[in-house]
């Protein structure tokens, strides 16, 4: 698995809430493209590194190895082509995930719990009474009858358990 994804996203959870100052040092380190959410995650924007890293285990491992040098205990990181799949990923998989094709990152998403997914109190209560427990759950479902159902949010949550979802 090599680093030649035109997009390359990382995204680190710092379980342990440090200051926001760390991540975005730690996200300095990388890339000037980053964003720093509620100061325990950093959505980082990595095209371009692939003349830097043979492969993006040793990505990973240098993020990781930053992290720790800044005191960031256990990170969560994660990378993949599309920014929400490595934000879900990092938040709900502990370690380091990697997801460099659509593949992977349909298996490692569909794995997640359906809370995964950035879903009101009302939607996710629905889908639970439906038996839906994986976001892969919800991803075999047709979309055209999800609209009928549920509406707009039920079809970005479809979107979302597939990786599709590109909203910030």
């Amino acid at each position: 698995m090599s680093l030649e994804a035109s997009r390359l996203f990382g995204c680190v959870v710092a379980p342990a809430e440090p200051s926001s100052s760390l991540l975005i040092k730690l996200s300095q380190d990388f890339t000037p493209r980053y964003e720093v959410e509620k100061g325990s995650l950093a959505l980082l924007d990595l095209s371009g590194l692939s003349h830097l890293f043979q492969n993006p285990h040793d990505l990973g491992a240098s993020i990781r190895a930053s992290a720790l040098s800044y005191g960031i205990e256990s990170p969560r990181i994660a990378l993949a082509t599309r920014l929400q799949a490595a934000r879900r990923l990092a938040l709900f998989r502990p370690g380091l995930s990697i997801a460099l094709d659509e593949k992977t990152e349909m298996e490692l998403l569909g794995a997640l719990p359906i809370e995964s997914l950035d879903l009101d109190d009302r939607t996710l209560a629905r889908l639970q009474n439906w038996g839906l427990r994986h976001s892969s759950d919800l991803a075999r479902l047709p979309a055209r009858d999800l609209r009928s159902r549920g509406g707009v949010s039920l079809v970005r949550a479809h979107e979302s358990s597939s990786g599709r979802d590109e909203r910030l």
